[in-house]
């Protein structure tokens, strides 16, 4: 386990780029300038170079006393291998373009264990100083201060010179002069600032200041410090590019970890990149199945809610069917009230006295329903004429006036008196109270055993409305509708029929423009279904289907109601009827009953 450990961990070093491996050698106090950088040779060859400026800054900030054969400062001083000069990586990019080994001497390796890179950090803090030579001769700052004498906190007072300004945009960039013209430290990395770099480096010959003496060999430094400042500000840094290590060399905690934490990193963000592709890709799914869902609901709506001819049938024949059932029950009161006025002898009509009945009904047969060539063409005596030719014997034909007729021409509300009606009120007197109750004499009502009398012409009156409510009922179901509107459904119904196969002419006569309740009920409840187009029709949407089925249910609940009624008028005639046979043995039993109290009284 430890060796597959060990071969892991080195794959996983190896793979690092070497920007993650080797760690910039930027101190913690090395702020390189970036702007007005220009290459040059530094003024090299001659008594008077950058060498006394470098081997300064050497010194300070490398602790080194020159790149040997290793490429690489004193290890006492940061505890590990560092550069010569500290470059950030940016700078050091730019400052060593045509230096020697410049393609083998990428950022990292300068720093670290190669002696090949000598010389190009040599050629790169030349070219480094030289910028930064030229950037000062246009800096008004840095003029100002030039020979004056400035302050610094570990230094003390100290005359400002070319060397120690160059030193100073070594450490601060090219705002180095900017504090000290304000009178200022300037920019401070920690523990060391500006000022201070003026003072200690300040006084070496350079190019265009060679008049300086350079030190003594072996001239060390003593001032140097570890970095200062919290951990947050030290990790800051760091994240900016300073090289700071403290204590002793650990290279698990200084080069694996962090190796491994960006590795970590970069994991995560690999990571968060695929969920972020698997969320498009989720969000893509849930849109198109959103567009789907919406087109099967556009889909569905189009095919459920599309018209439906048949159901266009329905609901055109059922139009008219409230306002025809309302004159019915109009029609049906009319006449049950004409009749009981008759039988009761009460109101303006002919039943006024026995006689008067008779004497009208025979009248009114003369004139309007008499057929001489009835009784053997032996009514020359009780007839003039015949009547006309649509009126003879209407009044006993009960067939043809009443129960073939789909529709009859029948409005009691008109005030107008039509043929239809006057042979519907002839035929009922006909079938219903032929011998009307006897009028009994006012005077003879002072009498008690003719009050008696009367109250049995009355219960017989009232068994008499139960079957003249029987034929008010069918009267009233085939009266027609009131009023032809261009709403009607008379056209639609007649089509039908001429579908069904009748000729025009024969629809007419069958189906009237203002046609009855029954006549409609015979339509939805029976012709509609006799036609092949219906079968065809359901050959339809399946929620079209449904609805007729829903119709064809209400259709149906409409004829039951007219079938329980009807029930329950023939439940009314049987009990009436089992009421008169039981009269028959109440009779019996009330004579005796009677005859026993005489004979007892006695």
């Amino acid at each position: 386990m430890k060796t597959i450990f060990y071969i892991a961990a080195l794959s996983l070093v190896l793979c690092m780029p070497a920007s993650i491996l080797l760690l910039p050698a930027h101190s913690a106090f090395a702020k390189n300038g970036d702007d007005d950088i220009s290459g040059g040779d530094g003024g090299g060859g001659g008594s008077c170079d950058f060498s006394a400026l470098k081997n300064s800054l050497n010194q300070t900030e490398s602790s080194g006393r020159g790149c040997d054969f290793s490429g690489k400062g004193d290890a006492g001083k940061y505890g590990m291998a560092i550069g010569k000069y500290q470059f950030i990586k940016d700078t050091w990019n730019r400052m060593i373009v045509g230096c020697p080994n410049a393609s083998q001497c990428p950022h990292g390796s300068a720093i670290y264990e190669n002696p090949a890179c000598c010389a190009t950090q040599e050629c790169a803090m030349d070219n480094l100083l030289a910028s930064n030579l030229s950037h000062i001769k246009n800096n008004k700052n840095c003029q100002a201060i030039m020979g004056k004498t400035i302050t610094s906190p570990k230094r003390g007072s100290c005359t400002v010179t070319l060397s120690g300004i160059l030193a100073a945009y070594h450490l601060g960039g090219t705002d180095a002069c900017d504090g000290p013209a304000r009178g200022e430290y300037g920019d401070s990395d920690g523990h060391t600032t500006e000022a201070d770099y003026i003072c200690r480096h300040g006084g070496l010959p350079v190019p265009e200041d060679c008049d300086r003496v350079p030190p003594p060999p072996g001239d060390g430094d003593t001032d140097w410090e570890p970095p200062i400042g919290t951990w947050d500000q030290i990790k800051v840094r760091r994240d900016q590019g300073d090289l700071i290590i403290i204590g002793p060399p650990n290279p698990l905690l200084d080069w694996w970890i962090p190796a491994l934490q960006l590795m970590a990193e970069q994991f995560t963000i690999s990571m968060a990149a695929q969920v972020e592709s698997i969320g498009m890709l989720l969000d893509a799914k849930h849109q198109l199945e959103t567009q789907r869902l919406m087109q099967q609901k556009m889909a569905e709506a189009h095919k459920d809610y599309q018209p439906s001819d048949q159901m266009c049938t329905f609901g055109t024949f059922v139009r008219d069917l409230t306002a025809t059932e309302r004159t019915a029950e109009i029609t049906k009161l009319a006449i049950v009230h004409d009749i009981m006025q008759r039988d009761a002898g009460s109101g303006e009509n002919i039943g006024w006295t026995e006689i008067t009945d008779k004497k009208s009904r025979i009248s009114h047969f003369r004139r309007r329903f008499c057929d001489l060539s009835n009784n053997g063409n032996g009514l020359d005596y009780a007839c003039d004429a015949s009547g006309p030719a649509t009126m003879r014997n209407a009044d006993i034909n009960y067939t043809q006036m009443l129960d073939g007729p789909m529709t009859l021409a029948i409005n009691p509300d008109d005030g107008v008196t039509s043929e239809h009606e006057e042979i519907l009120f002839a035929l009922v007197d006909n079938l219903f109270a032929h011998k009307v109750t006897e009028r009994i004499n006012l005077r003879n009502m002072e009498m008690d055993k003719y009050k008696y009398h009367y109250m049995n012409m009355r219960s017989i009156i009232a068994m008499r409305g139960i079957a003249r409510n029987s034929i008010a009922n069918i009267i009233a179901m085939k009266t027609q509708t009131p009023i032809a509107t261009d709403g009607s459904s008379s056209p639609y119904m007649k089509s039908l029929l001429v579908e069904l196969g009748l000729g025009e002419p024969e629809a007419q006569l069958y189906f009237t423009s203002n046609p009855s309740y029954y006549a409609q009920m015979e339509m939805l409840t029976k012709k509609i279904y006799q036609n092949v187009n219906f079968y065809t029709a359901l050959y339809d949407k399946p929620s079209n289907v449904k609805r007729m089925r829903a119709a064809m249910s209400a259709i149906k609940l409409m004829q039951d109601r007219d079938i329980h009624n009807a029930l329950l008028r023939r439940e009314m005639l049987l009990s009436i009827m089992l009421e008169l046979r039981l009269r028959e043995r109440a009779d019996t039993v009330y004579n005796a009953t009677e005859r026993a109290l005489t004979d007892g009284a006695r």
